[in-house]
């Protein structure tokens, strides 16, 4: 891994490219010895889907559970610490993007659809489910006139009302707050709502007469909404998030009062600062998705890099007044005899220099990014053509004679980037034609570099329902059956 690493950035982190020379002094030196393993240290994965964005990214989230199988069925290939090698764990993959906004969303959907457990972390810790509707219990204890916690608690496993339910209620007493609606309904003979209220009393009193902590714990328990939160998908997550509430509790009281609704204040402000989640599930095997800025100062077994075809930000490029300290103002004018819009000198100046700055940091997220893994290291793109891209790949290696620093401040996505250095790579010949003239580098690293002109042409996938079977808790079954 380190070879291919040192191969890819003293190609492209040159006085060219910017303020950082990947020279000797840069260079990493593996400290450890591995031994022989039976997969490719490195694999490029191009992938052809001309689909959404959404559509490329499942796309790749297939191919990247087939990277997952093939790795876990490949025997002993993942090295421990007395230097010899063992099987693959779940545990042992994460998967890198640029942003997991609305992405990491998308991969992990479509991993667990082919039993792949998947964790996450794009929410804040107050934001996860289990913990904003136990927050809301909290707070409607504090002050029930609350509609919006009030119907998350009631459609919540503590007190297990339906839609239906709900607005059965809400049609019996149209005026007021959904409290409001509660109460006349319980005056009114429904014995469910009539349950809420004697229930909301109950814990009110408690409130009154117990530590914030305790309270807590003994609403956890009473109402049985830590075991059947156990009992959904990633169980144990969701039931340490929970755990964690007592936790956190302790410090607030520690140096507040410890009125439940000043303590959903905390956590909900303490959340935006990066009051941190469990991330448990599944015993702690699970592959784990994550920015590639979360991942800094950590280290994997196996790293994938995913969504590598994503474009970079370009946003100054349509901006028609650009500034900078040392190139002034650039602006675009209005071309009164062509009638367009024309741009000038000065912007082009400046749009470059701005270009040349966001391709460093681009170059430097990535180098995180590949040095974040151990043993293995794989890049997954999905492209709209993927005989174009390495024609493109091809045509940019020639016209600049393999200087790929030069050539790279061209190219605006990690896939481009990869490809570029894979063609000139000895191992490249897939992105290779037979007419391409083009001498292959001399180095002694090695990738795999797969190209899917469709995604026919992957490695065929187990049935999605050949998952390992799962034995419920009866106990918590039956509670969640009542």
């Amino acid at each position: 891994v380190c070879d291919f690493i040192n191969y890819f950035f003293e190609n492209m982190m040159t006085e060219k490219t910017g303020s950082i020379v990947y020279d000797d002094n840069e260079k990493l030196i593996p400290a450890a010895v591995y031994p022989a393993a039976p997969l490719e240290p490195v694999q490029l994965c191009i992938v052809e889907n001309k689909g959404s964005a959404e559509e490329k990214l499942k796309c790749e989230a297939r191919r990247i559970v087939g990277i997952i199988n093939e790795t876990m069925a490949a025997g002993n290939c993942i090295k421990q610490s007395d230097g010899t090698l063992r099987p693959a764990r779940y545990s042992d993959f994460t998967v890198l993007l640029r942003s997991t906004k609305n992405k990491a969303t998308v991969l992990a959907a479509e991993m667990r659809k082919h039993g792949i457990p998947v964790i996450f972390g794009t929410e804040g810790y107050a934001e996860k489910r289990e913990v904003s509707a136990f927050l809301s219990l909290l707070k409607i204890i504090d002050n029930p006139d609350s509609d919006v916690e009030l119907l998350t608690v009631l459609l919540s496993p503590v007190f297990g009302f339906s839609e239906s339910d709900v607005a059965k209620m809400r049609i019996r007493h149209k005026k007021g707050s959904l409290y409001s609606a509660l109460v006349f309904s319980a005056e009114n003979g429904d014995g469910k709502c009539k349950a809420v209220l004697e229930g909301l009393e109950k814990y009110r009193l408690l409130s009154v007469t117990l530590p914030l902590p305790r309270l807590i714990t003994r609403l956890l328990a009473e109402t049985d909404y830590l075991n059947r939160v156990s009992a959904l998908e990633d169980g144990e997550r969701r039931r340490n998030n929970l755990l964690l509430l007592v936790s956190y509790a302790a410090q607030y009281a520690a140096d507040n009062c410890g009125t439940p609704g000043g303590f959903v204040n905390y956590v909900l402000k303490q959340s935006q600062s990066g009051m941190k989640s469990a991330a448990a599930l599944s015993g702690g095997d699970t592959v784990k998705i994550m920015s590639i800025h979360a991942s800094k100062g950590l280290q994997f077994p196996v790293c994938i890099a995913a969504d590598c075809a994503g474009a970079f930000n370009d946003g100054e490029s349509r901006s028609p007044t650009l500034y900078s300290v040392s190139g002034g103002i650039g602006f675009r004018y209005y071309d009164e005899d062509k009638k367009q819009k024309r741009t000038t000198v000065g912007r082009e100046v400046i749009l470059d220099s701005a270009r040349r700055r966001a391709s460093e940091e681009e170059l430097r997220l990535l180098y995180v990014a590949m040095t974040r893994t151990e043993d293995r290291l794989i890049f997954t793109a999905a492209v709209n053509d993927a005989e174009k891209t390495a024609d493109e790949a091809q045509a940019l290696a020639a016209l600049f004679a393999g200087r790929q620093d030069e050539a790279s401040l061209r190219l605006r996505s990690y896939a481009k980037w990869l490809c570029l250095s894979a063609v000139l790579h000895p191992n490249g010949t897939a992105l290779r034609s037979g007419e391409s003239g083009i001498i292959p580098a001399d180095t002694k690293s090695r990738i795999g570099v797969y190209v899917y002109s469709s995604e026919d042409d992957m490695p065929e996938l187990p049935d999605s329902t050949e998952t390992d079977d799962y034995i419920p808790n009866a106990e918590i079954t039956e509670a969640i059956i009542k």
